[in-house]
């Protein structure tokens, strides 16, 4: 198992604190996917891929939906 730094874990709980404050009964955002199902899958798993997009926005300093492509200044 890898060792997180402290950013890494920082962006961890952050994301969690965030799925966690999650609203049920909301319209689903952009993506489609309900707030329940976000609260009700493995925490893990969610983070994960989570970490991946934020990684890959980051990385890019774009933000890709669908056929929109917005630039991060």
């Amino acid at each position: 198992m890898a060792v997180l730094d402290d950013v890494e874990q920082e962006e961890i709980t952050e994301m969690t604190k965030a799925l966690k404050k999650l609203k049920k009964n909301k319209a689903p955002g952009l993506n489609g996917i309900p707030a329940e199902t976000l609260k009700n899958a493995d925490e893990d798993v969610i983070v994960k891929e989570l970490r991946k997009v934020y990684n890959a926005v980051w990385r890019k300093e774009k933000v890709e939906i669908g056929l929109i492509s917005v630039r991060i200044p």
